[in-house]
């Protein structure tokens, strides 16, 4: 719950004018992921690009992107 929470205390401080959002070494997708959910539940339009080196990581993020039909 703590990274969950950690993630989402900062999306009212995200710039509504930016179109995109980068996770640098994104890793299990905090707090990428979890933004992209939260924005999409605001209903808030934003490309969040995820940058990971780990090949095992990558497919677990775009496994889970798809799942949650998350742009």
């Amino acid at each position: 719950d703590r990274h969950f929470l950690d993630s989402l205390q900062v999306i009212d401080f995200i710039d509504k004018n930016q179109k995109t959002l980068v996770d640098l070494g994104s890793g299990a997708g905090f707090p990428g992921l979890v933004l992209a959910i939260g924005l999409k539940d605001r209903k808030i339009s934003k490309k969040i690009k995820l940058i990971e080196k780990s090949p095992k990581k990558v497919i677990f993020l775009k496994n889970l992107i798809n799942e949650l039909n998350l742009n």
